[in-house]
Parts: structure tokens; C-alpha cells; sequence
């Protein structure tokens, strides 16, 4: 039988860590938008999720996928399993946004002062969402 007054404890316990687990999503989140770069990327941080900096609804977010899914979450939004996850890889995801931006400088100088191939995409993809 559950014990309904422990239940309780345990439950506020986790709604006391996932908020604080959200603060630091959210925190990402604006340091990334203040960076501004302007540009999605996605990682591969396992065999089965990516985590990513994408423009969803017209809002940039910190999201998160299955390999094997469509389905891209906001990463506030993901299981808590998930969040955990995808905050162990945000330096990962921090450096791929540098390199990405360093891929798009190099793509705008060539088409502005060489001319680019008419298939080129600022953030080093094919299909304008760069992954790494």
C-alpha cells in the first residue's frame, strides 16, 4: 500500500529538482539567444537521441529527438530522463554551434568574393540543418 504522506515528500522532491533542472535549460536557452547566431544545429549525443538548437514555431529552442522519430520535443518539454541527458551535452552542443557559425562565415565569404555552388546552405548541411 502506498504510503500517500511519503508520496507526497517524494513528489515534491522531484518537482524541486526538475524545476531546478528547467533553470538551467532556460539558461542555456538565453545564453544561446543572446549569442544569436541565426543558425539550427543538431547532435548526435547517443545511439538513439540528438539534442539541438533549432527554430521551432518561430521561436529557437533547445530540443531533443529520438534517432529513430520524427517527433523533435523542446527539451523543457521532454521527459526528465531526457533533460538529464541532453544537459551532460550542451558543451558538445555548444561547440557545434561554433562550428557551424564558422562553416557559414566561410560559405557567405566564398559565395560573396568567389561564387558559391547554388546548393550551398549557410550551416554546412544539404538540407539547411547542420548536424554533427
Amino acid at each position: 500500500m502506498i504510503d500517500q504522506e511519503k508520496a507526497l515528500e517524494i513528489r515534491k522532491r522531484l518537482d524541486e529538482l526538475t524545476d531546478q533542472i528547467n533553470q538551467r535549460i532556460i539558461s542555456y536557452e538565453n545564453k544561446f539567444q543572446l549569442i544569436g547566431f541565426g543558425l539550427q544545429c543538431m547532435i548526435k549525443t547517443s545511439d538513439f537521441l540528438k539534442i539541438g538548437y533549432i527554430r521551432q514555431k518561430g521561436q529557437w529552442k533547445l530540443v531533443i529527438k529520438e534517432v529513430d522519430s520524427e517527433l523533435i520535443w523542446p527539451l523543457i518539454e521532454s521527459p526528465r530522463a531526457y533533460r538529464l541527458h541532453a544537459l551532460n551535452h550542451m558543451s558538445e552542443l555548444e561547440d557545434a554551434l561554433i562550428l557551424t557559425a564558422e562553416k557559414a562565415i566561410k560559405k557567405m565569404e566564398k559565395y560573396l568574393y568567389n561564387g558559391a555552388d547554388k546548393d550551398d546552405h549557410l550551416d554546412g548541411s544539404e538540407d539547411g540543418q547542420a548536424e554533427h
